[in-house]
């Protein structure tokens, strides 16, 4: 689980846009998909974190094909992910389901 500090402004936004999940018997309310990637990718930014955060961007891609359409993607990456994210993020591998 990660924390952000956000202004109001950009508090509002996020909450705006939030989407209902459970968990188990647990209802939860978490960002809308393009604004976790957002979140993950200005995470990114600290060089601290930016492997990690990377990391998590390409699994919440790989595992979400077609959540997040191509164009708000790369306005996503531009603006709020470090330097050449897009082109990091063009050639990640799919996502593959197991044969059973």
């Amino acid at each position: 689980m990660d924390i952000a500090r956000v202004d109001e402004r950009t508090f509002g936004r996020l909450w705006e846009a939030v989407e209902d999940h459970a968990w188990g018997e647990a209802r939860l309310r978490v960002p809308a998909f393009v604004h976790l990637i957002a979140l993950k990718l200005h995470a990114a930014k600290s060089r601290h974190r930016t492997a990690r955060d990377v990391a998590d961007v390409f699994e919440l891609l790989r595992l979400n094909p077609g959540r997040c359409a191509e164009a708000d993607l790369e306005a996503t990456c531009l603006r709020y992910g470090p330097p050449g994210i897009c082109q990091q993020l063009e050639n990640f591998p799919p996502y593959e389901h197991p044969q059973p």
